[in-house]
């Protein structure tokens, strides 16, 4: 496959109109605008501390998807480094509702590899960030290039989710994407060989008191 193909079925998977289901999650960014205290004013620093410590743990796992989707692509078994890989992003998930909403998008964008490529994992847990550099595996394209495409459609979803709350314009929300591009590549350079540590205590409370908010716009 060359690699403007890769590149571009790279761009149809991290397209926000992919139906995974990530425009009905706020990852507690809903609670915490609810409660004032994630404003405009403090919007830039929440979302650059998110990427920092969010986005580098789920760059960690993205590339380990890569590394597992080239695997399978070549015809390897890798069922059993999988549920590994997926039960140690559970357990540096604490709040149990962006748990459940990282696999719920994982498993349909698992549906679609399958329909695709007809990758089954059976009912195998699938965390997204996981899921979608195992897409990028089976495609051809690079780690980097997976990574980067991942992390830039998070932080999409995250300002996206902002706009539904907050007086945040389309100039602004544009504006915001851009400064944080390079906090993007940092994310995604993570190395080592375990996943680096995480520290999101906002953002974890928040998820976790969404489902006492009523009404509420999105799942969590």
């Amino acid at each position: 496959m060359s690699e403007d193909l890769a590149f571009l079925r790279l761009l149809h998977l991290a397209d926000s109109a992919l139906p995974v289901g990530g425009a009905a999650h706020s990852y507690g960014l809903e609670t915490l605008v609810v409660a004032n205290r994630l404003t405009l004013q403090n919007l830039a620093s929440y979302m650059r501390g998110i990427v920092s410590e969010v986005g580098t743990l789920e760059a960690w796992f993205c590339n380990v998807g890569h590394a597992l989707g080239t695997q399978l692509a070549n015809a390897g078994d890798i069922t059993i480094a999988w549920h590994q890989q997926n039960h140690q992003l559970s357990a540096r998930k604490p709040a149990r509702e962006s748990r459940l909403a990282s696999l719920a998008m994982g498993r349909r964008m698992l549906g679609i590899l399958h329909l695709l490529y007809k990758a089954d994992l059976g009912s195998a847990p699938a965390h997204y960030c996981l899921t979608f550099g195992l897409a990028g595996g089976l495609i051809g394209a690079s780690a980097t290039a997976t990574t980067l495409a991942f992390l830039q459609q998070m932080l999409t979803g995250q300002i996206s989710a902002a706009q539904r709350l907050m007086s945040l314009g389309q100039m602004e929300a544009q504006k915001l994407s851009w400064r944080l591009k390079a906090s993007l590549v940092s994310a995604a350079t993570v190395t080592g060989a375990n996943p680096p540590p995480c520290c999101a205590p906002l953002l974890e409370v928040g998820s976790m008191q969404h489902p006492w908010l009523s009404p509420r716009l999105f799942i969590s």
